[in-house]
Parts: C-alpha cells; structure tokens; sequence
C-alpha cells in the first residue's frame, strides 16, 4: 500500500547528568494501524488515512501506551513537544470542539490538488488575493501553503465566527490538553488553538516581530468580511519548547503521566530534523540539509 508522510513517531529522551551522555526510548508506528493514501480512498481496504485527524490521535494513543509499557512507567515525564508535517492543516469549530473542514496535507496544492469535478474558481481567487496581498518572496505565497489553504476554504464557504485554523501539531497538541475529544482546552471548555513559529510561517506569521502582519489582516478582512479576521487564526502562537499549557486531567491518568506536564509549542518535521542534527549548541561549520521529511 503506497504510503507517504505517513509515520508516527515517539521518543522519550532522559536529560544525563553533566559529563554523561543522555539516554531516550524510541518507537516507530508502522502496524497497530494501517494508513492509507488519500487518493487512493476507493479502492483501499485501510480504515485510517494519514488525512485523518482520529488516525493521528489514535497513533498517538498507541505509541504512548507502547512507551509506558516498555519504560515501566511515564511518571516522570516533564513536557511533551508534537511535531507535524509542515503545512498540514485542517479548519475547527472552537465552541463545538469538532472539525469542520478535513484536514489538506502538506502536498495539497490549492490548484493542482483540485478534482476534475471541483470548481477551480476557488483556488483562483484564493491566489488572486495573495497575489495581491502577500509580500513577494513571501513564504506564504505558495500554494501549498496553510494561508493558501484557509483562503480557498474561505472562498468555498465563508469562514465561521468560530471556525480556527489548525496544524496538524496544533491538534494533537490541543487534544492533549482536553478532558477528551469533545471538550475544550480553554476556557468554558473550548477548543483553543495555540502554534508555534514554524507552522505558522506558511500562514504569515512574523516571528522577529511575533505577531500577524498587518497585510494579512488586510487579506484575510477582505476575504471573510468578519470584523476581526484574526480570530479564525491559531488564538497563541509560542516559540518552539514554550509552554503552551498543561496536560488534561483524564489524559494524564490515562497514560499514567504527571497531571502537571507541560505541553510545550511543537515544530514541523524539517526544523525538527534541524535541532536533532545540529544539536543545542551547534559548532562553527555545522552544516545540515534537510530533505523532505527524512
């Protein structure tokens, strides 16, 4: 069965003491399910795609029980940081706590992604605004890109007063922070969205300055209508490592983790490579490349 970005993986990573070398548990999710490619969903037999958010939390589900089963216990775990492919991304309801629009991965190209029976007018005027609006050379110009994305929904159907923009790190991040899949990690238990730097460059995001650029909420006004455009945008976005919020009560008993574990903002899978090859304090001549998500 033809697979893609279609992993799921954990490491446990145990800080040495100085002087000594740093010791981690690993586990690869290649057989508790089985993923499928999106398109190929009518002639498959898979019961879960890598397009699926329930098959993303179900593959979290099982490596951490694999993780406490092998390390004995997950008792003393600090935080725990989700990686996610960059630009993958899905659209929520944050007072329904549910998913509203499926996610489109990070290969979905608003123009070439399109079925022969979708209307391309969409994905036009989508890349009409950003033409317009994006700076150029803009990371956020591609058309793979989360901001593509969130403007050709919009452009399908008019973004809702409480629909959010969610990566797929921010998902499973927030369902760790929930009671369970359908109540809330913010106030009043509603979902709330929080990022991080490195998904939220496809989006716009300006991280010397850490906030929205002013020509997105140009864009992103014209486009929806709604009178503040940024609420359909990730409510926080944090450095990679920061803290973000602490685990869910229910999670934490479930897997047998600390109920003060921090969950901590994630990154994308190539910056993720990035800090695993060059390390805390990389030395001069250091050099990595990255290649897709390997």
């Amino acid at each position: 069965m033809k697979t893609r970005t279609s992993g799921a993986r954990i490491s446990v990573i145990e800080q040495a003491e100085e002087g000594q070398q740093s010791s981690s548990y690993n586990e690869i999710f290649t057989q508790a399910l089985s993923w499928g490619d999106p398109s190929q969903k009518e002639n498959s037999s898979s019961s879960y795609f890598f397009d699926d958010p329930n098959a993303w939390t179900d593959a979290v589900e099982t490596l951490l029980n694999k993780a406490s089963s092998a390390l004995g216990s997950l008792s003393s775990v600090k935080s725990i940081c989700v990686s996610g492919t960059s630009a993958s991304c899905l659209v929520v309801d944050a007072d329904a706590n549910k998913v509203t629009r499926k996610p489109r991965m990070y290969n979905y190209d608003v123009v070439a992604s399109r079925k022969p029976d979708e209307d391309p007018i969409y994905s036009v005027k989508a890349m009409e605004l950003l033409d317009e609006y994006a700076p150029a050379k803009h990371t956020a110009r591609a058309r793979s890109g989360s901001l593509a994305k969130l403007l050709t929904w919009n452009e399908e159907k008019r973004f809702g007063r409480s629909e959010v923009l969610c990566h797929q790190s921010d998902y499973v991040s927030m369902i760790l922070q929930s009671n369970n899949r359908s109540c809330g990690s913010g106030p009043d238990n509603k979902w709330e969205v929080s990022s991080d730097w490195h998904n939220c460059l496809k989006l716009g995001y300006d991280v010397q300055n850490q906030k929205w650029p002013d020509w997105m909420k140009t864009v992103l006004q014209k486009a929806t209508g709604l009178d503040n455009p940024l609420q359909i945008l990730p409510h926080k976005v944090v450095s990679p490592g920061q803290a973000m919020g602490t685990i869910s009560r229910d999670v934490a008993q479930q897997y047998g983790l600390p109920e003060d574990t921090i969950i901590v903002g994630g990154t994308t899978d190539s910056n993720a490579a990035f800090f695993a090859a060059a390390g805390a304090k990389p030395v001069v001549g250091t050099a990595v490349t990255s290649l897709g998500s390997t």
